[in-house]
């Protein structure tokens, strides 16, 4: 027995996780939890029971991304203001709106069908500053394009959630609380009309606006 050597190994143990689930519970009942801030504009992401997982911000290049009318608009406005010699680049991504809270109309166009979408682009100066712009598709309402800019925030998709999900809930109007709450944090919010005098024109006064 003195000649034999015994080894032991631990073998571990691997659980299966299931990831890339797209389905969502939409029907609550008494297991459903719902999450809520101190604000009441402010909504978790896991409030609709289930397994809800907030989907990642996939970046794209401004000649990838297809929209359709004001949107494709915007876009092209991107095009000419990465041109700048002040633009070092532009990330942008375009979504469907969030449901927000209950049943909303501005969550879909007039047609009562198809989903309003919006496009955010996330726009990095020569001189190290970064500007996040976000676009709402308007259908005929005079709603600003607003710009976000922070020499602290890190966390910006939580941002976009909760500003998307407030205007969502008002209707399709930015709210002054909802904007002043992060503005308190730091977060400087400027506004931005639309123009009808052309592609280069609104360029030049977004250019203005990233300071």
């Amino acid at each position: 027995m003195n000649q034999l050597r015994h080894e032991y190994t631990s073998v571990p143990k691997v659980k299966r996780i299931k990831r890339g689930s797209s389905k969502q519970h939409l029907e609550e009942d008494e297991n459903t939890k719902r999450y809520y801030g101190e604000n009441d504009y402010i909504r978790s992401a896991a409030d609709s029971g289930g397994q809800q997982l907030a989907r990642g911000l996939e970046h794209q290049m401004l000649h990838e991304i297809k929209a359709q009318g004001e949107l494709q608009d915007f876009i092209n406005v991107l095009k000419v203001l990465e041109q700048y010699p002040e633009v070092k680049a532009i990330r942008a991504f375009t979504d469907v709106l969030p449901e927000g809270l209950g049943e909303r109309r501005f969550t879909r166009l007039s047609d009562g069908i198809t989903k309003r979408r919006y496009v955010i682009a996330e726009v990095f100066m020569m001189n190290g500053n970064r500007f996040n712009i976000i676009e709402v598709e308007r259908e005929h309402r005079s709603l600003s394009t607003i710009i976000l800019s922070s020499n602290s925030v890190q966390n910006w998709a939580s941002i976009y959630q909760h500003l998307l999900v407030s205007l969502v809930n008002a209707s399709g109007t930015w709210v002054s609380k909802s904007l002043g709450y992060f503005e308190k944090q730091g977060v400087k919010i400027v506004k931005a009309k639309h123009s009808s005098k052309g592609i280069q024109h609104r360029a030049g006064i977004l250019i203005g606006k990233l300071s």
